[in-house]
């Protein structure tokens, strides 16, 4: 990913940051926090998770003074992760990110970060991808349309059948984020997305037919223009992005 793209992302990560309902403490907090991640050569894109964790553990579940938080509060936290109706992986990701922040902030004796042992472990595929690999392979989809397709996929953990059922009246959007009614083998879920909706939303602006019966993801080609995409037109979005990115997963 180039300079450009890197600071775009940081930037917008900050934006919505500066837009939310935290308390300009502890947004203060997770701007030294990304200083010091990129300063000690962290990744971009793993700044960004860091950063993205965060802003929703304090709108999501609790907005204290980071300064003030003891094992109480990281346990009253979790908690609510833990019966969140969310992914094991993104269970142990903000455990990670709570861990790695206050370390930063408390020093690696704080005696409070006892509480955020105890992660989850599960056996992984090979060619699972990470979520620093999952972004990775978004901003190297090159229309705006894809990068949204290749999120909310993701995201949502949606098969490409559920991916191609969207439609407009099927989309919410919330303070967290937002939710997409899809259908498939299954039958009909509702799927709830954080990281996908400034993707989602940038596409939606560009829509050339935002009628709440459309298909969310339609051709934007000569030949397909304006009709929803078939299987094998997601397959090679995916394609298309993955061989950019330089991934050398199976995905």
């Amino acid at each position: 990913m180039g300079i450009y793209k890197e600071k775009r992302i940081i930037l917008k990560e900050e934006e919505r940051l500066l837009k939310s309902s935290i308390s300009d403490i502890n947004i203060n907090y997770i701007k030294e926090f990304k200083s010091f991640l990129i300063a000690s050569r962290i990744g971009i894109l793993r700044t960004l998770r860091y950063m993205v964790d965060l802003r929703m553990i304090c709108t999501r579940y609790k907005d204290k003074d980071f300064a003030e938080w003891n094992s109480k509060d990281i346990i009253e936290v979790l908690e609510k992760v833990e019966i969140e109706d969310i992914s094991e992986s993104s269970k142990n990701e903000y455990r990670r990110t709570l861990r790695k922040f206050f370390k930063w902030q408390k020093g690696d004796d704080w005696k409070d970060l006892q509480s955020l042992k105890g992660e989850r472990k599960h056996p992984r595929k090979p060619d699972v991808l990470t979520k620093d690999e999952v972004l990775l392979l978004i901003e190297s989809a090159m229309h705006p349309r894809d990068k949204a397709a290749i999120a909310l996929l993701y995201d949502g953990g949606l098969r490409i059948g559920e991916l191609a059922s969207i439609t407009f009246k099927d989309l919410t959007f919330n303070n967290f984020g937002g939710k997409a009614k899809v259908r498939g083998k299954t039958g009909e879920r509702l799927v709830p997305f954080v990281m996908a909706e400034p993707y989602i939303k940038n596409w939606v602006q560009m829509h050339p037919n935002p009628h709440p019966n459309e298909s969310l993801f339609i051709g934007t080609g000569n030949k397909n223009y304006g009709k929803p995409l078939f299987y094998e037109s997601y397959m090679n979005i995916i394609k298309r992005a993955v061989k950019k990115s330089g991934i050398q997963k199976k995905v």
